[in-house]
């Protein structure tokens, strides 16, 4: 069994060299590395296939759902 550093260093290897992961790859993220290591490789892939470019999606519509679940939430803290 290869220590995790090494592993990782592995797994670090084939993002940037555009390789795909295996299955155990991925349990390997999964279990044993931190959020901002699964940050930056997330990171590196976002940007190889868009550029140093954000998108947001921003939705504005204003419906009767969204207004009732606003004055429910409101009313959680609503002085009794």
């Amino acid at each position: 069994m290869t220590k995790p550093e090494n592993r990782l260093a592995d797994i670090r290897a084939k993002v940037e060299a555009d390789e795909r992961l295996s299955f155990d790859d991925g349990v390997f993220l999964d279990e044993e590395a931190d959020l901002f290591t699964l940050g930056e490789l997330a990171n590196l892939v976002r940007e190889r296939k868009n550029g140093n470019y954000v998108y947001y999606n921003v939705n504005t519509t204003s419906t009767r759902r969204m207004f009732a679940f606003i004055v429910a939430c409101f009313a959680l803290f609503a002085p009794t």
